[in-house]
């Protein structure tokens, strides 16, 4: 925006003197000049400097009225991209919740086509894979060197995976009502 508009004042506006037509009046029609207020407000308007400061005070009123348009049409844009994000977020929560149900089902489907037991060794041998494939990468790692960082990122992963699916075989151990987790 604009400079700040300033007050109207006597000094800026710069009235006097008068111009030559008005002091060429008699006196007493420079009395009746100056005791109506249409005609000195008339002749207020028609200064120079009154002009320049009512075109300064309209061009800031336009920058004014330019930026609350430009945040008018951001807040419309806000408010669409926000519909559009909670309608998203809406189906994603949808999708989710749909997930879990057919998660559920396939876990309630294989613990009801398969012997329990036949899972139980099947995902015994998955942790004892998973328990080799890191006794892998540290043999792996002794024959051939490499980067200590990548390996240990390596090792960290498998072992990870390794105690992941062995707390699931221990817990599957236990005896609980819905059977494997």
């Amino acid at each position: 925006m604009s400079e700040d508009l300033q007050s109207l004042t006597i000094e800026k506006l710069n009235p006097f003197p008068l111009d030559k037509a008005l002091q060429s009046l008699p006196e007493r029609f420079r009395d009746e000049f100056s005791s109506s207020y249409d005609l000195v407000k008339g002749y207020t308007k028609s200064l120079v400097q009154y002009r320049a400061l009512e075109d300064q005070a309209r061009l800031s009123i336009n920058e004014s009225i330019t930026t609350i348009n430009k945040i008018s049409a951001l807040l419309d844009e806000y408010e669409k991209n926000s519909a559009t994000i909670a309608q998203q977020a809406a189906k994603t929560d949808l999708l989710y919740k749909e997930f879990i149900t057919l998660e559920t089902l396939q876990y309630q489907l294989i613990s009801s086509n398969y012997n329990s037991g036949f899972l139980k060794t099947k995902f015994s041998k998955l942790t004892e894979a998973s328990d080799r494939q890191s006794t892998g990468i540290i043999g792996e790692y002794r024959k051939n060197g490499g980067d200590m960082s990548e390996f240990l990122l390596k090792f960290k992963d498998s072992r990870k995976t390794y105690h992941g699916r062995r707390e699931k075989l221990n817990r599957w151990s236990e005896d609980r009502v819905s059977g494997f987790i």
